[in-house]
């Protein structure tokens, strides 16, 4: 087909031609406007849509594009996403065209409107969960099922299982938690089920695994001097199952995403890669924040079991004496991973302070036998 050139209007504006004839389908070419149409030049290809015919709209991928069509022939066109198109000095001149391109210019606009409508909620729910980031996670942990939490606790056990010695002495642990049931109640009424082990491992320590399982080192029970300083650890250690610790840390790890997911109900989504991150989480520290949650609520615990709350303070007391007067803090794991500072036994009295009672219960069994029968077993 021969070129023909219209050059009523130097003008040209660059878009592509789509045509049943071309050899892929579509090519890219220079449109001109004149009087009394608008053609378009795609190599040795051309095509014009008199005014008559002309009808101007915008489509494409997220109406971004500005089309030029025939009334009759339907499946030709041409597209561009210049839009100083519309701005062509034959095309509004002539009134034919100023409602085609009000509604092609609103759409254009409503697109980008739209898109950053978007961008705006976007960044208000991004801001805002890190504005209010701790609840949030909180919130979103609540939409992880105890019993998959308690999985994993098990599936942890199974893997540090090789790492420690177990006392296995039914008589030494049924000692331990009848001495701790009061205190094991108050979380067990929550939905969580808490087992005691005792390990043979000289350092100040214990933990909590996701679930319920807390595993206290022979260390602990030796520079412990009474029931009420154990159940004070015993305390801090079960608040980080029943605050879901494990789950909000891991959360708070992986991100945002994962509360999104977590809070459209497909936990699934992201089950495997929280697991993950609690077997990583295992071996760090918690948040300062975490640690102070755990402390508040031990104290409740403690409170509500009509235990002394005082043995808690009296423990880290003593962990703060042993850090000062020692420097080989491998020793003092307890210590690396729960950080007893002033500061931190300071809010503990003052929490105490407003709650102090004088109807502790009396624990059944003596501490320093149950103490030496430990430490016979370790030895």
């Amino acid at each position: 087909m021969p070129t023909i050139t219209n050059k009523t209007n130097s003008t040209s504006y660059k878009a592509i031609l789509i045509h049943p004839q071309l050899p892929t389908g579509r090519q890219q070419g220079d449109v001109r406007f004149g009087s009394q149409k608008v053609d378009i030049q795609a190599g040795d290809f051309y095509y014009a849509i008199p005014f008559a015919e002309l009808e101007i709209e915008a489509g494409g991928a997220s109406g971004q594009f500005i089309f030029f069509k025939s009334r009759k022939e339907k499946d030709i066109s041409f597209y561009t996403k210049d839009k100083s198109i519309l701005k062509d000095d034959f095309l509004i001149s002539d009134p034919r065209f100023r409602e085609h391109i009000k509604k092609t210019k609103f759409a254009l606009t409503n697109l980008y409107r739209g898109a950053a409508l978007f961008l705006s909620v976007c960044l208000i729910i991004i801001t805002s969960f890190y504005l209010f980031k701790d609840s949030i996670v909180k919130m979103a942990a609540r939409n992880v099922p105890i019993s998959w939490e308690e999985q994993m606790g098990d599936e942890l056990f199974e893997s540090i299982k090789k790492e420690y010695t177990f006392i296995e002495n039914d008589s030494l642990i049924g000692v331990l938690g009848n001495e701790l049931q009061p205190l094991i109640n108050q979380v067990e009424a929550e939905g969580f089920h808490i087992e005691l082990y005792l390990v043979e491992d000289a350092s100040i320590n214990a933990f909590a695994l996701p679930g319920g399982k807390v595993m206290i080192n022979s260390g602990l029970i030796k520079n412990a001097s009474s029931w009420d300083e154990v159940a004070g650890v015993m305390a801090h250690e079960i608040s980080h199952v029943s605050l879901r610790h494990h789950v909000r840390g891991a959360i708070d790890k992986i991100g945002f995403f994962s509360v999104v997911y977590l809070f459209l109900g497909d936990g699934s989504a992201v089950m495997a890669t929280l697991a993950n991150t609690m077997f990583e989480l295992q071996t760090t520290a918690y948040s300062r924040t975490l640690e102070q949650e755990a402390d508040s609520q031990g104290i409740n615990y403690l409170q509500q079991s009509r235990i002394n709350p005082e043995g808690m303070i009296q423990f880290f007391e003593m962990l703060d004496e042993k850090h000062e007067m020692t420097q080989i803090d491998s020793l003092l794991q307890f210590v690396s991973t729960h950080p007893s500072t002033p500061d931190r036994i300071n809010d503990l009295k003052e929490q105490i302070e407003d709650k102090k009672e004088n109807n502790y219960i009396s624990f059944q069994s003596n501490y320093d036998d149950f103490k030496e029968g430990v430490l016979l077993t370790t030895n």
